[in-house]
């Protein structure tokens, strides 16, 4: 997302069923396009248990039909923004503070060690 803004960290495009978006770290995705983002034609997809950290915005761009977004921890900097999917959405929490974010979600994610310092509350 250096040179262009239509994107995300974690970016799907078109119908892609059964596809998992799980257990990712998201952190610092400035521009328009926000941290996950199912982009048009988007259908039974599912993001669980994901991290996202000083994103523009999240969830943001989640566009589609029959998607579940279940479990996904954001923090109060990362505001609601373009919202707009037919499925389902539970258990997803916004944090206040760095420090509460599960520790489990933060080790469990796909991270390098050499990078885990970057995240705030690491």
């Amino acid at each position: 997302m250096q040179v262009l803004e239509d994107g995300g960290g974690i970016y799907l495009l078109g119908a892609q069923p059964g596809s998992v978006v799980r257990g990712n770290v998201v952190a610092h995705v400035p521009g328009w396009g926000g941290a996950i983002y199912l982009d048009d034609g988007s259908i039974d997809e599912s993001v669980v248990g994901n991290v996202v950290i000083d994103s523009h915005q999240w969830p943001y761009m989640l566009k589609g039909t029959r998607l579940t977004v279940r479990d996904n921890v954001w923090d109060s900097w990362s505001g609601w923004g373009y919202y707009k999917f037919e499925g389902t959405s539970e258990g997803n929490r916004v944090i206040y503070d760095p420090d509460w974010i599960p520790r489990e979600l933060l080790a469990g994610a796909g991270l390098e060690p050499a990078y885990r310092s970057r995240l705030r509350g690491a």
